[in-house]
């Protein structure tokens, strides 16, 4: 009788706290990767610095550029050993700029713009929360490609997407939405860089501390 009941608490606790997927939500998925010539990138002495510039978004969700730009860029300069320039450097020599400099086409001409070998474009497919009674559910789709900053080439490439589900029920989800939904996709951006990160090469050539 007693193991009865420790079986029906313990399902009791399930439903009303929840119950969370794991932090990697798709660990044995592979990141789509697209490199021209991905030895070349890690190698070739004309590729040491890297500009990120700002990231478009196409998911009609607020704020989610800015979100999926700062995480890369943290993860960026955490794993990899490339010189990465400062954020606030980058937007201040862009200001100069006019918005057609900014798209992908004109990557070839930002040598000159922001004194960089390899300069990272970045779009935010998606980014969507969802919250019912029961469950919550975040997710996030990004496409990152690095571009030589001299000759417009493409030379590496990249889109993977994150997602959690956490099903039960969550006061936190019911009164503090926009806190918990901000935190959980910062969580989902940062899964996927990282995973991201194993990726892309290591600069093994000309690195300056």
């Amino acid at each position: 009788m007693k193991s009865v009941k420790y079986i029906l608490l313990a399902a009791a606790s399930i439903v009303f706290f929840g119950c969370a997927r794991g932090a990697y939500e798709n660990i044995h998925e592979e990141v789509v990767m697209n490199t021209r010539n991905h030895i070349n990138l890690a190698v070739t002495p004309k590729y040491t610095t890297i500009a990120v510039m700002p990231f478009i978004n196409n998911s009609g969700a607020k704020n989610a550029s800015t979100y999926a730009r700062r995480s890369f860029y943290g993860n960026l300069v955490s794993y990899k050993n490339w010189n990465v320039q400062p954020m606030g450097e980058t937007d201040n020599r862009l200001s100069k700029l006019t918005r057609r400099d900014l798209d992908e086409s004109a990557a070839g001409r930002m040598k000159s713009a922001l004194g960089v070998d390899l300069v990272c474009y970045g779009e935010v497919k998606e980014q969507c929360s969802r919250y019912g009674l029961v469950f919550s559910y975040n997710s996030v789709t990004v496409r990152v490609a690095f571009y030589d900053a001299s000759t417009g080439e493409k030379v590496w490439e990249a889109e993977d997407f994150r997602d959690s589900l956490v099903m039960g029920v969550s006061f936190m989800y019911m009164y503090e939405r926009d806190v918990m939904w901000a935190r959980e996709i910062h969580n989902r951006y940062d899964e996927l860089f990282r995973d991201m990160m194993q990726q892309f090469p290591l600069c093994t050539y000309g690195y300056k501390k």
